[in-house]
């Protein structure tokens, strides 16, 4: 019999290291004291404010997602809307705007002048009960700017560090101060951390843990960071009194409170070296990442993997390696995540707390060092709308981010980036890649350009013969890859996601043998051909005739292969080649072709290593093979999934013993 999980739903709030009972974090009492703030006015009264203050690490943003969920908090603004906005140091205003249209159910109206769009959300707002969270406010334009539960019976919540910024927002706003926690409470969350629990703290190591947790002065983030550094030191003179030194003499030298707390945190940096050598640098490559990005799986595996930070061996599995690092750095403390870290990528993202991400740049140090002579160069979120000209000669930079800002044109000239490894340009809105730009980049590994407004890629794609990782992901302009993608002989990973304008693909694209992560999802425009020749006299055809396309009788063409994600039409013929079977390496598939009608048989027992089958949009298929569920059928199986199959007539019957490591099981037609 199959033991079968239902599907999760996965948007949910953080989670901590440890679900931690309240009390241990000294909560109780903020607690009690915003609960009654918010809740204090009926549904007709005028709209309110409510403040939480406090410094970096003090526990703000926790406080807030357990009044999240709060039963009376709930109770309160029944039929109310809940929203929840992190605002941060470098707001994009018209990207928190847009979020606010899908969370209210507004059309999401692309306005040029965000004053336009303010009016927009503004007439949307005056009618509704909002409970509105803007949490890490920084600027008063920012606040100004999102302003906006004035329905009544609304309250706006906001978090800062700087109570002056409440006082401006509303001389009648209701204020809570959030202190850093007492000896008592303290020395709790260090010893959960730590020792697991209070009571397991060993007697000879009991007056240096009290030390150690006096030395983090009651801030929760240091106490947890501090903690889980030194969970299973047993050595009093080898481990617990040299660090203990160190965490004094960061206290007693002459820095800023902030300086202090970084200081703090840096024990636990320099100490992640103990679990892994690589999990220095995996941290710091997580910073390139914008304030309160939700960072994919995906982007963290392709990034580490084309820099060369996975796998540790040879043999080993890069997913699996990428999945014990981020596992560690979360057990440290170091990045949180929306649901347990497990192998499940599809479900899975992480964040920075701010003041982790702040400790990054402590140490990369970027503010006293010129750009020149850095080695990774971050202005990610920063709202840019121009290439810096700084950033034109980096001669030691091996990474370079200048994600999420408003970057339309990029230089025409060389610039100076003779080492760069990564080139991370998401989430902008270029409209052009210069061919001479690219040039620029002669060891480059990893590129980005997911989010860009060009409608085609430059022949001088092909020069970057060591790129490892394509990002072309929500490109919806673009209409065609270049033939010279054929020279991309070490290319493993190739995201085309919602390229909704392409048409087709090179059949260029097929020899690229080293491939293994193939994503062509949401490009429903493509347009898969007709089996016409293969290798070299397939190459040759493309010469003259460069608008051929790629067909999926070619799809044999990928040996080393992991990862399949393919969408869009097929001209003539309504099977999926036998030749899928020949991918033996695969361990996830999603198929959404919406002229499929049947499935080869022979998929069930040649692709062993498969462990997650999405079949989606598959729109003609009416019966799933027998082979799919009978014994010895996908040995490695974990995830099977059918979606918008809307001509399924029947599932075939699972023979005992079948599909030994199912686990989710999901029909939704």
């Amino acid at each position: 019999m199959l033991n079968l999980k239902v599907a999760r739903e996965c948007d949910q709030p953080l989670q901590e290291v440890h679900d931690l009972p309240q009390s241990m974090f000294g909560l109780e009492s903020y607690m009690e004291r915003l609960e009654t703030l918010v809740t204090s006015k009926g549904s007709d009264a005028a709209p309110r404010y409510v403040g939480v203050w406090g410094m970096g690490g003090v526990g703000k943003t926790l406080l807030l997602q357990r009044l999240d969920g709060s039963p009376k908090v709930k109770g309160h603004f029944q039929g109310a809307m809940f929203i929840w906005l992190t605002v941060g140091q470098t707001p994009h205003i018209m990207t928190l705007y847009r979020t606010l249209s899908k969370k209210m159910g507004l059309d999401p109206e692309l306005y040029v002048n965000s004053e336009d769009y303010k009016r927009y959300l503004h007439t949307g707002f005056i009618h509704k009960r909002v409970f509105l969270v803007l949490d890490d406010v920084w600027q008063d334009k920012a606040f100004d700017s999102l302003d906006l539960a004035k329905g009544k019976g609304s309250v706006t919540l906001l978090t800062t560090r700087d109570q002056s910024l409440l006082k401006r927002a509303s001389p009648r706003i209701s204020q809570v101060h959030m202190t850093p926690l007492s000896k008592e409470d303290g020395w709790r969350l260090f010893c959960v951390h730590a020792f697991e629990s209070p009571s397991n703290v060993p007697r000879e190591l009991k007056p240096l843990a009290q030390s150690m947790a006096e030395e983090c002065q009651g801030l929760p983030l240091a106490l947890k960071v501090v903690g889980r550094a030194m969970f299973g030191k047993t050595s009093a003179g080898r481990q617990w009194e040299p660090l203990l030194k160190k965490l004094r003499e960061s206290r007693i030298q002459d820095r800023s409170v902030r300086e202090g707390l970084y200081e703090r945190l840096k024990l636990g940096y320099d100490l992640l070296s103990e679990d892994d050598r690589r999990l220095k640098d995996c941290f710091l490559y997580l910073a390139a990442f914008p304030e309160d990005y939700e960072i994919k799986f995906h982007e963290i595996l392709w990034g580490w993997m084309g820099e060369g930070l996975i796998p540790g061996n040879g043999g080993d599995d890069p997913r699996a390696d990428a999945f014990s690092l981020l596992n560690m750095l979360w057990r440290r403390s170091f990045i949180e995540s929306n649901v347990e870290v497990e192998d499940m990528e599809d479900y899975l993202w992480f964040k920075l707390h701010d003041v982790i991400r702040d400790l990054a740049f402590y140490i990369l140090n970027d503010s006293g060092t010129a750009p020149a002579k850095q080695l990774y160069v971050y202005r990610a979120g920063q709202n840019l709308e121009e290439f810096p000209h700084e950033l034109e000669v980096i001669l030691k930079a091996q990474r370079l981010s200048l994600r999420w800002n408003n970057l339309k044109r990029l230089p025409e000239r060389s610039i100076c980036a003779p080492e760069l490894l990564s080139l991370l340009l998401g989430s902008n809105e270029i409209v052009s890649l210069p061919g001479s730009f690219l040039r620029s980049f002669p060891k480059l590994r990893v590129l980005d350009l997911s989010g860009g407004n060009f409608w085609y890629l430059p022949e001088e794609v092909g020069d970057l013969k060591h790129l490892v990782s394509l990002d072309l992901s929500f490109c919806e302009c673009l209409e065609t890859l270049p033939d010279a993608v054929r020279k991309l002989h070490v290319l493993k990973h190739l995201n085309l996601r919602w390229c909704i304008s392409l048409k087709y693909l090179p059949s260029a694209v097929v020899g690229l043998t080293s491939l293994e992560d193939l994503c062509i999802d949401e490009s429903w425009e493509l347009i898969w051909a007709e089996h016409t020749a293969s290798g070299m006299a397939r190459a040759q055809l493309d010469d003259v005739f460069p608008t051929v396309g790629a067909s999926l009788e070619d799809i044999y063409g990928f040996p080393v292969l992991t990862k399949l994600i393919v969408c869009g039409k097929i001209d003539r013929g309504m099977e999926l080649p036998d030749n899928i079977s020949a991918l033996t390496n695969l361990k996830i598939l999603e198929l959404a072709l919406v002229n499929i009608k049947t499935l080869p048989a022979g998929m069930a027992y040649c692709l062993k290593q498969l462990q997650e089958l999405s079949l989606c949009c598959l729109r003609k298929l009416e019966h799933v093979p027998e082979s799919f569920t009978c014994r010895d059928a996908f040995p490695a199986l974990i995830l099977f999934s059918l979606t918008w199959c809307s001509s399924l007539v029947e599932f075939p019957e699972v023979d005992e013993d079948a599909l030994p490591n199912l686990r989710t099981l999901t029909f939704d037609r």
